[in-house]
């Protein structure tokens, strides 16, 4: 870590080891596995206990774990500044920075539900209304500032949405790229008709959307229900989700390898 660069946020050699339950598998479960690696870590690594682990509200966040990244990291745990002390040291901090340390830095562990990294297209070259629909929908909303120099915050209107609006010059478009750190509050169908609500009345057509990576089936399912207007076997919900939120526009979508349970299952079939 010493001799390392680049542009993601990142405190650690590995930064954030997330577990995700998937399918049945309860909440309680996936944390019986991270108590498990924390002590198997506790003595020789720092860790940040995150998410649904933590131990606090303040210490849930990952952005505000890392702060600072790993160049900050020696000075903020000995005692430098630090603007939270809630969230200034590691779960497992005795107070020494080792060799160890210095070569590995720091990560965060802990249970989270799936993130989604889904982008709405936008026919327009420009972000103009790309932009403006992701200040509206975004969690941390906008700032809005009065000639006297007085400043406001307007509240998004979806919950655990990231967003922003972006040019994909490729296909000369743009879109309104979002992570939806959890889906059982904001569904994708939810993001997707949201912004596709603001951006219509200002002239502009949406033109489907992309998931970036893998994806969870019950979001699929829960998609496909709204699109096909009623309950039915998964085939069907799938496809409903796929031609409703128009997730073949920009390439194909096989689910087979694009959901994360489709994907699980073929890799034990092989």
């Amino acid at each position: 870590m010493r001799h390392h660069e680049g542009n993601h946020p990142r405190m650690g050699a590995v930064d954030v080891m997330p577990f995700v339950p998937l399918g049945e598998t309860k909440t309680e479960e996936a944390q019986k596995a991270v108590d498990d690696v924390y002590q198997q870590l506790e003595t020789t690594h720092l860790m940040f206990m995150y998410g649904k682990s933590a131990k606090m509200p303040s210490r849930s966040r990952l952005p505000s774990l890392r702060k600072g990244g790993y160049e900050g990291l020696k000075e903020r745990f000995l005692g430098g500044a630090w603007s939270n002390e809630e969230t200034r040291h590691p779960d497992n901090w005795n107070g020494e920075w080792t060799d160890t340390n210095e070569k590995f830095g720091a990560m965060a562990i802990g249970v989270r539900p799936v993130l989604i990294a889904y982008n709405v297209n936008v026919r327009e070259e420009v972000p103009t209304a790309s932009s403006v629909a992701a200040k509206v929908i975004r969690s941390s909303g906008f700032p809005i500032k009065a000639e006297s120099g007085s400043k406001l915050r307007v509240r998004g209107l979806l919950q655990s949405v990231q967003g922003m609006g972006v040019p994909l010059e490729s296909h000369g478009i743009s879109q309104v790229s979002m992570n939806l750190s959890d889906p059982n509050l904001t569904s994708i169908h939810l993001a997707y008709e949201t912004i596709r609500s603001i951006i219509e009345p200002m002239g502009v057509e949406v033109c489907g959307s992309e998931i970036v990576g893998l994806v969870p089936l019950d979001s699929i399912l829960e998609a496909g229900r709204w699109y096909h207007g009623s309950d039915g076997d998964h085939e069907t919900l799938v496809k409903k989700a796929v031609e409703g939120l128009g997730l073949n526009s920009l390439g194909e979508f096989d689910p087979n390898t694009r959901i994360i349970e489709w994907a699980l299952r073929g890799a034990k079939e092989e």
